[in-house]
């Protein structure tokens, strides 16, 4: 199960680095051609056929940013039209794996997939927020493409970690909290303030994909989807 624009995004980056001016076709053409190769490296290396390819939505990120206004508000927009633009393109080469849906987020769409297919999962993203998949039991692995190795998870809950000390995706966590205390909250040996309390449960409500309200909406897409493939 692969995290789409976090492919594409890693393209977009080298592809950028090979030309000497920022937004040109050749960047474009470029990142196309990366993302098509990582996709047949990932099968060979990988030993899979069964490949799912998931996409973020253009408004999948909506609620969690009334929750957070925030969210992904940290994101580099160089070069974003040619990013774009090189998106679309991808997901049209491989248009028969691809799961998107403008109101869904990537994240949401392999977590509802992880629940909807009993086989062996693993999860092809940079991302550490695919952590919490894997400690839930709904997947195997998680596997870095850039590192180009399978990432070692963590015994402390990633929800608990990112709500805390901050992660992806412009999370900043509780003011002031870092690893040393974390490691003393989920041992009960520290507590938060009333007001931290209201800033980690707006965190680990917008991290933690089991708390998205529309879990069921994207497990019936997802669903309906596979039956039709």
């Amino acid at each position: 199960m692969i995290d789409g624009n976090n492919l594409v995004n890693a393209a977009f980056f080298v592809a950028q680095a090979k030309v000497d001016q920022i937004n040109t076709e050749e960047i474009q053409k470029n990142t196309i051609g990366i993302f098509m190769s990582q996709i047949n490296r990932l099968k060979r290396e990988l030993k899979s056929d069964k490949v799912y390819i998931a996409w973020d939505g253009r408004y999948g990120a909506k609620w969690r940013k009334e929750v957070l206004p925030e969210y992904k508000s940290g994101r580099n927009k160089e070069g974003k039209e040619f990013l774009f633009l090189s998106l679309d393109y991808c997901r049209e080469i491989e248009s028969h794996n691809n799961f998107h849906h403008d109101d869904y987020e990537a994240d949401d769409i392999i977590y509802a997939l992880c629940r909807a297919i009993d086989d062996e999962k693993i999860i092809v993203s940079a991302d550490k927020d695919f952590i919490q998949i894997v400690q839930e039991g709904l997947a195997n692995k998680l596997y870095n493409p850039i590192q180009k190795q399978f990432r070692e998870i963590p015994e402390i809950c990633a929800i608990t970690h990112s709500a805390i000390c901050g992660g992806d995706d412009s999370l900043k966590g509780v003011p002031q909290k870092g690893e040393a205390f974390l490691k003393k909250f989920v041992k009960r040996q520290a507590r938060l303030t009333e007001q931290e309390w209201e800033i980690y449960e707006k965190h680990r409500l917008v991290f933690g994909l089991k708390y998205n309200p529309y879990k069921e909406e994207i497990l019936q897409f997802v669903q309906e989807k596979l039956t039709n493939m």
